[in-house]
C-alpha cells in the first residue's frame, strides 16, 4: 500500500517524516482517495510560500510568521502587545502547533 508520508520522506530526505505532516496528510486523504494524488498535493502544499520551512529543525518559517503576527499585534492591538511584552509571553510556542498542522488540529471532524 502506498503511504503518503513515507513517500514524502523519500522524496524530501532532508526533511523526511516530521511531526505535524501526519495531520496535513490525513486532511488531504479525507478528501482525496487517490494516495498518489494526495502525495502530489502534499508536495505542492509544502512548496507554497515556503511552508516546508516550518518542518526544518530550526523552524525558520515559524519565526517569520511569528514576526508578522507580532507586528500586527503591536500595530492593531497595542494593549495586547503591551501585556504580552509585560508578561514576557513567547508567541512561537503558542502558535507552533496550529501552524505546523495547518490548523487541522483545531477543527472538529465529523
Amino acid at each position: 500500500m502506498f503511504n503518503v508520508l513515507k513517500a514524502y520522506s523519500y522524496y524530501d530526505p532532508e526533511l523526511g517524516y516530521t511531526q505535524g505532516l501526519n495531520f496535513i496528510a490525513a486532511m488531504i486523504l479525507l478528501k482525496v482517495e487517490d494516495q498518489t494524488l494526495a502525495f502530489v498535493i502534499l508536495i505542492k502544499l509544502l512548496s507554497k510560500e515556503g511552508w516546508r520551512r516550518f518542518y526544518l529543525g530550526d523552524t525558520p518559517k515559524l519565526f517569520e510568521v511569528s514576526k508578522l503576527i507580532k507586528k500586527f499585534i503591536s500595530k492593531q492591538l497595542p494593549k495586547v502587545h503591551k501585556l504580552l511584552k509585560k508578561k514576557k509571553v513567547l508567541l512561537e510556542p503558542l502558535i507552533a502547533s496550529a501552524f505546523i498542522t495547518l490548523f487541522s488540529n483545531l477543527i472538529e471532524i465529523e
